[in-house]
C-alpha cells in the first residue's frame, strides 16, 4: 500500500474517532434515576364543632327505700346556656329533699344566673348572682352577688379549663344567729372533658372569701359524670360537696350530696 493511501485510511479513522467521541455518548454513562414523589399532602384537621347556641335541659332524681329502714328522695333541676356572640347567658335551679322514717333530713334550693360578655377568644368579663336556702345546714337565705375575670386557660377539645376571679357582697340570713353581711374575693374554675360523643366529665370548684371575717371562708366542689342514653335523654351521676368554715352553731362544717338523675335535653344550633 502507497504512502498516500496510509495517510487516507489514518485521516479516515482519525476522523470516525471524532464523530464517535463528540456524536455517540459514552457506554457507561447512564440516565439519573427520577426523583421520588412527594408525600401526600397531610389530611386537614376536623373543623371543632361549635357549641350550640341554645341548650337547656331539665333532671329528675327519685330514690325510694324501704325495709329496715324508710328513705324517700326527691331532686329536680334546670340548666340553660344561651350564646348569642359575643355573650354568653346561664342559669341553674336546684332543689333536693330527702325525708327518712324520722322525717325531713334535707332539703335545699340553689339558684344561679350569670353573664358573661367575651373581650378576646379566650379572656371574658362576667356578672354572676347566686342565692342559696338550706336549713338543714342553718342557712335561711343566702345571696351572692360578684362580678370579675374570666380566662380560658385550654380552650379545645376534649379538654376545657377555666379560672374565675372576682370581687362582690355576699348576705346571709342564718338560724338563730344575726345576719351577716361582707364585701367578698371570689375565685373558681370550670374543667370539661369530653371523653367521648356520649360522656362528659365537668368539674366546678369555688371559693369564698369575706373580708369582714377572713376566717369564714367557703368551699363549693360539683362533679358530674353524663353518659348519653339517647339523643334526648342521658344518665348524670354526681356529688356536691359544700364546705363553711364556720357554720352556723350546732351545725356540721361538710355537707355532701350523691345523686344519680335523668336529664333531658334540647340543643339548638347556632345560625
Amino acid at each position: 500500500m502507497s504512502v498516500r493511501r496510509w495517510g487516507c485510511a489514518i485521516c479516515g479513522v482519525a476522523a470516525a474517532s471524532l464523530v464517535s467521541l463528540f456524536c455517540v455518548p459514552p457506554l457507561c454513562a447512564q440516565t439519573p434515576p427520577s426523583p421520588p414523589p412527594p408525600p401526600p399532602p397531610a389530611p386537614a384537621k376536623p373543623a371543632e364543632e361549635p357549641p350550640p347556641r341554645l341548650a337547656i335541659n331539665a333532671q329528675l332524681t327519685a330514690l325510694v327505700t324501704t325495709g329496715n329502714a324508710e328513705a324517700k328522695t326527691l331532686g329536680a333541676g334546670g340548666e340553660f346556656v344561651y350564646r348569642p356572640d359575643p355573650w354568653r347567658y346561664a342559669g341553674r335551679l336546684t332543689f333536693l329533699q330527702n325525708e327518712d322514717d324520722i322525717g325531713l333530713s334535707a332539703r335545699s334550693f340553689l339558684g344561679l344566673f350569670r353573664v358573661d360578655r367575651k373581650v378576646t377568644p379566650r379572656l371574658s368579663i362576667f356578672g354572676q348572682y347566686d342565692y342559696l336556702r338550706d336549713l338543714f345546714a342553718g342557712v335561711e337565705h343566702r345571696h351572692t352577688m360578684a362580678g370579675g375575670l374570666s380566662y380560658a386557660v385550654i380552650d379545645g377539645t376534649p379538654h376545657r379549663l377555666t379560672i374565675d376571679g372576682g370581687l362582690g357582697f355576699e348576705h346571709e340570713d342564718r338560724i338563730a344567729e344575726e345576719s351577716s353581711s361582707s364585701a367578698i374575693a371570689l375565685a373558681g374554675t370550670t374543667y370539661r372533658w369530653d371523653i367521648s360523643k356520649t360522656s362528659v366529665l365537668t368539674d366546678e370548684l369555688r371559693f369564698i372569701l369575706p373580708f369582714d371575717d377572713t376566717s369564714d371562708w367557703k368551699l363549693d366542689h360539683a362533679v358530674a359524670l353524663t353518659a348519653s342514653l339517647t339523643s334526648i335523654l342521658s344518665l348524670r351521676v354526681s356529688n356536691t360537696i359544700r364546705y363553711a368554715h364556720e357554720p352556723v352553731i350546732g351545725f356540721e362544717t361538710t355537707d355532701s350530696i350523691t345523686s344519680i338523675a335523668f336529664v333531658v335535653s334540647y340543643k339548638r344550633p347556632g345560625p
